[in-house]
């Protein structure tokens, strides 16, 4: 007899939850690419599907109640049909009900994508990227407040700092998902 493993995904580290995650990728990004998507669309419906799925089991009241690929399939399909839609390749009178996303989760869906590349890259980018995207991204400060507090010279300087930092956290995703 075996002893089944119960993973508290609440109480994972964000790292080790995409790592987990990303194992289940195979499936979604078939599916993806057979309805016609790239290698590129599949692994940013993943990504996005990702971050969906941390916030999604981060809300207080969420439990979790299906097997964690089977939930992150689910909402990867969700965003490729909203994409689809979007781009106008499939009619929307195509779509099941269910899976149409509206325009405030499709916003939604956007800015995790943002938060999803800050979480995964942060602790690789060093401390100074590290805090400037934290304080744009998550606490909202203006580039003239993040100058400041990181003693940029002006925000034109913490604007291009933030850009690099952007392309690094794109460098170290890009890096993470080859060797998974």
């Amino acid at each position: 007899m075996f002893e089944v493993k119960v993973i508290d995904f609440k109480n994972i580290a964000p790292v080790d939850l995409f790592k987990l995650l990303y194992k289940f990728a195979k499936p979604l990004k078939k599916w993806v690419k057979s309805n016609s998507g790239s290698d590129a669309d599949a692994e940013d419906v993943l990504q996005d599907a990702m971050i969906v799925f941390y916030q999604l089991i981060n809300r207080p009241a969420f439990e979790l109640s299906a097997k964690p690929e089977t939930l992150l399939f689910s909402i990867g399909k969700k965003i490729w049909y909203n994409q689809l839609r979007k781009n106008k390749q499939i009619p929307f009178d195509t779509l099941h009900e269910d899976w149409i996303i509206t325009e405030e989760e499709s916003e939604q869906f956007e800015r995790e994508s943002q938060f999803q590349l800050m979480e995964k890259s942060l602790v690789l980018l060093g401390k100074k990227c590290a805090d400037l995207l934290e304080m744009f991204y998550f606490k909202k400060f203006s580039m003239l407040e993040i100058a400041n507090k990181l003693d940029f010279r002006n925000e034109k300087v913490a604007k291009a700092m933030k850009y690099k930092c952007l392309e690094k956290a794109r460098i170290i995703i890009h890096t993470k998902t080859q060797d998974l």
